[in-house]
């Protein structure tokens, strides 16, 4: 997620942006009247179900079976499947780049196109908030779409022909639950005062405008602290502050990706800045405790092989 973190949950319009790291689901023969079901990445025990409808399936196997849900009817002939989602994790921790997501569309995608059905955002959207509890499904559909998305009350847009600043991306070295914090999110809005959210709204979609610019970027970062001051939310943690503070020095932005408090920060260099300067950055970053990922944009989202 580039901007637009909880001001998408307001109506604003939110871009994100789908990276090189795949999740894949292969579909296979049943040598038997079962399904079958394996995942790695986030490893769960093989198992063989007599159903995927999602009441019948135990926790672990829970994606299978709203992914399942999404489609018009579910399968009723046996078939094996493998899900593959260790691109997104690193020393056995989940990196915080929207492996769920990822993991739904190409479940979903996978026995959609194998019964001939047409994509449905917004029913792949539906199961992924049934399988994570919230969301505003952003995540969906970059991993559909692929490239850089607008995305703004569940219209997706994918923007061509866009310059966006150098970016490095960084990883706190522990998960956040976006779960936990969406909840507080949505606890401090019903108490109403919500200025600093209106104000972020606003920041997110003047960025489309001045995506290069370090006015811009830098208006958007402290509307962003004043949410997260206003609601408590802990999206800058201390190492997220700290490297707020370093990326200044540098004439860079820095901000945390997503709910924040761990996961992925990002670093943004603006136009007129020498990208030198984000060299210098990952140097220090580093020396903070952070890792650097190598990661970088993609222009395919959903794929299908035979």
């Amino acid at each position: 997620m580039l901007w637009g973190e909880y001001a998408v949950l307001a109506g604003a319009p939110a871009a994100v942006l789908a990276i090189d790291r795949r999740a894949t689901c292969t579909i296979s023969e049943a040598t038997d009247d079962l399904f079958h079901l394996r995942t790695r990445g986030f490893e769960s025990p093989d198992l063989a179900v007599a159903s995927l409808a999602a009441s019948q399936l135990p926790a672990q196997a829970a994606l299978f079976g709203w992914a399942a849900g999404a489609l018009q009817r579910l399968p009723q002939t046996p078939m094996s499947l493998e899900l593959d989602t260790s691109d997104f994790f690193r020393g056995g921790i989940k990196l915080g780049i929207g492996s769920s997501a990822a993991a739904l569309v190409a479940c979903y995608g996978a026995m959609q196109h194998l019964l001939h059905e047409p994509f449905d955002l917004a029913r792949a959207i539906a199961a992924h908030r049934a399988f994570q509890g919230s969301g505003s499904g952003l995540d969906i559909a970059a991993a559909w779409l692929g490239g850089l998305v607008r995305f703004c009350q569940g219209q997706a847009e994918k923007l061509s022909s866009v310059r966006l600043p150098a970016l490095r991306f960084f990883f706190s070295g522990h998960a956040t639950s976006t779960g936990a914090k969406l909840s507080q999110f949505a606890v401090w809005r019903e108490r109403g005062r919500v200025e600093p959210l209106d104000d972020l709204a606003v920041a997110s979609a003047e960025l489309f405008d001045a995506m290069t610019s370090q006015s811009a970027w830098q208006n958007y970062v402290q509307c962003l602290q004043a949410l997260d001051a206003a609601a408590g939310l802990g999206i800058f943690s201390p190492g997220h502050a700290a490297l707020t503070r370093v990326a200044a020095t540098l004439r860079l932005i820095y901000k945390p990706c997503g709910a924040g408090g761990g996961d992925v920060g990002m670093a943004v260099c603006p136009v007129g800045v020498d990208e030198d300067a984000l060299d210098e950055f990952s140097r220090q970053a580093e020396r903070l405790g952070f890792q650097s990922l190598q990661l970088a944009g993609t222009l395919d989202g959903l794929q299908y092989e035979p």
